[in-house]
């Protein structure tokens, strides 16, 4: 997951950084920092947005989703897994 991913994703959970960072168990700052891209995305905190996004779906989270976000992109507001 990128810094645009990372942001189009906070703006699709309509959070705040302050928000995001809450849901996350991190720091405003981290957020910032991974939106500005001064900071990489933990892998741990890119599965998280993903499950955060499945939710706010309403889906339940394809095995194949979690953990590999290369293979995710976002059209129109929603998640798509090519090739599904």
């Amino acid at each position: 997951m990128d810094k645009n991913e990372f942001s189009r994703a906070r703006f699709l959970l309509g959070k705040t950084q302050t928000q995001m960072a809450e849901l996350l168990r991190s720091s405003a700052k981290a957020v910032q920092s991974y939106e500005q891209g001064w900071r990489s995305i933990p892998a741990h905190v890119e599965r998280q947005v993903l499950f955060l996004l499945v939710m706010k779906q309403g889906k339940k989270a394809p095995n194949s989703m979690l953990g590999c976000s290369k293979n995710v992109l976002w059209k129109s507001g929603a998640i798509v897994q090519p090739g599904i």
